[in-house]
């Protein structure tokens, strides 16, 4: 068993400073690749949502023109059929 320094820790259960700057050096890199990754899909997501409340207000006026339009022929069918008596 080799000599313990005043910390309790031994030459043979201590990693060396340079594997430890490496780690830490890894972690930054997988954080920043992580940001990168979650900012990329929030980036994708929001255009996919942008695509999809335009297409939902597209369909929401074709809608209110179909009403409209089965109303106003209601109306004149009434007045048609009305007029006729």
């Amino acid at each position: 068993m080799g000599q313990q320094n005043g910390d309790g820790h031994t030459p043979e259960t201590c990693v060396p400073m340079a594997t430890l700057r490496e780690r830490l050096i890894h972690q930054g890199q997988e954080a920043t690749a992580i940001e990168r990754r979650a900012k990329s899909n929030l980036e994708a997501m929001g255009k996919h949502l942008e695509v999809r409340i335009e297409k939902l207000e597209t369909n929401q006026r074709w809608g209110v023109m179909t009403i409209i339009g089965l109303f106003m022929k209601a109306v004149f069918d009434l007045i048609r059929v009305n007029g006729s008596m």
